[in-house]
């Protein structure tokens, strides 16, 4: 679900490699009173996004009209970018950071270099901002790769036949005769319960002891999937204000939002006897997020047939499931004989990351940094030297804790 909330979309740079001649617009933030030029500008150049995908941009939370930079030339948009805010969890730590996206120049105005001129200028912006890292999507990455982006991780998924997975879950006895758990599409009242369970997954890593763990696993889930069922630990995923759940929620860029009940009760607006324990969110074939409560890891199961026998009903062949590469349900399709994608997006798109501030990242991740080198029974005092696009950067980890610096290399 936040996938498709916030990837960048393809970029229409092809031409802009090679310079015939350099044309140095300045970049400039956009107003309110350019939305419509810059949707009519888009559609020209990408034939998207849709109507209603460009408002829901517009209502973004943390959007404000000059996050678009664009060039012009007498008065006419020749380039645009879009720039988005996001804080990610790393740890107990926060990173802000920044999304890229819709980067395009008119067709006439390519191989003059605006392309890169404009997403220079959106990686000053996105640092004077205090974004620490820049994120994007692209099918091109060699244009990015010259400006010194890098390719990083992408999120994951695997992509089975429907009746052969609820078959080996069957077989292996994961959905039992008598179900536990109830799963019905969501109400608009138990919208907060879908931010609860997200942050009980983003905020525990790991489940800590207590007697309300379901004991009723099934004989073949993984054993060291007592945690977030997903495998979102808390390094990586998104924060989300309530501001930002009711945007995500609103814009619908999902079909239908299934949850798993414990209870008696279908309708309990209190959750006095019945509570929600996952969610799952879906659009044709795909499973955008499925995430389930630390201490109930089997309501996955009950949420993933339910998928599955909805893509049955409605003519689908197939589920996707999008997922970080460490959750046990891949494992799953896995068994199933699923196909898996563990680098690019199903259109061919690479995910990318720019370090902004190199400096300010090493501060922002001290205390992870000592953590780390606790666990590992490193010693102390420790240096380490990095080189980071022609400029030295310096961690000390001493005794008292640790220090970042830009002065010199160990």
């Amino acid at each position: 679900m936040e996938r498709q909330a916030d990837s960048s979309s393809s970029t229409n740079l092809r031409s802009s490699g090679a310079t015939r001649r350099r044309v140095r617009l300045p970049a400039v933030g956009a107003n309110a009173a350019d939305h419509a030029t810059v949707y009519f500008f888009l559609q020209s150049v990408f034939q998207g996004p849709s109507a209603a995908e460009f408002q829901a941009s517009l209502d973004d939370p943390f959007y404000e009209p000059h996050d678009r930079l664009l060039l012009r030339q007498w008065r006419r948009i020749v380039a645009h970018v879009h720039v988005s805010h996001r804080t990610m969890h790393f740890g107990p730590t926060t990173i802000p950071i920044a999304g890229l996206g819709w980067l395009g120049v008119a067709a006439e105005y390519r191989g003059q270099g605006l392309g890169a001129h404009l997403l220079r200028a959106a990686e000053v912006r996105m640092e004077t901002d205090g974004a620490l890292l820049g994120l994007l999507r692209t099918s091109i990455p060699r244009f990015f790769r010259r400006a010194g982006w890098a390719v990083c991780a992408a999120a994951s998924y695997r992509r089975v036949d429907a009746c052969a997975l609820l078959a080996r879950l069957l077989d292996r006895r994961m959905i039992p005769r008598r179900r536990r758990f109830h799963v019905r599409p969501l109400l608009r009242w138990e919208y907060p319960t879908l931010a609860r369970i997200y942050a009980q997954n983003v905020l525990h890593s790991q489940l800590p002891p207590t007697s309300n763990v379901d004991s009723s696993e099934p004989e073949h889930w993984p054993k060291h999937s007592r945690g977030p069922i997903d495998g979102c630990t808390a390094h990586g995923p998104l924060e989300r204000t309530e501001a930002y759940w009711k945007w995500l929620l609103d814009r619908r860029a999902y079909d239908q939002l299934y949850v798993a009940l414990e209870g008696p009760e279908l309708l309990d607006m209190d959750e006095t006897s019945t509570r929600v324990v996952g969610y799952a969110a879906t659009r044709g074939e795909q499973i955008l997020e499925l995430m389930v409560a630390p201490d109930r890891p089997r309501a996955a199961v009950e949420l993933l047939a339910r998928c599955c026998g909805e893509a049955i009903e409605h003519g689908r062949h197939c589920v996707l499931l999008h997922a970080p590469p460490s959750s046990p349900l891949l494992r799953v399709f896995d068994d199933a004989d699923g196909i898996g994608h563990p680098a690019t997006s199903e259109h061919g798109e690479t995910y990318m990351m720019r370090l902004l501030n190199p400096l300010g990242l090493l501060r922002r991740l001290r205390g992870e940094f000592d953590r780390r080198a606790v666990g590992a029974c490193l010693p102390r005092p420790l240096d380490l030297g990095l080189l980071v696009e022609g400029r030295k950067y310096q961690l000390e980890l001493g005794r008292e804790g640790v220090h970042a610096s830009s002065r010199r290399i160990g």
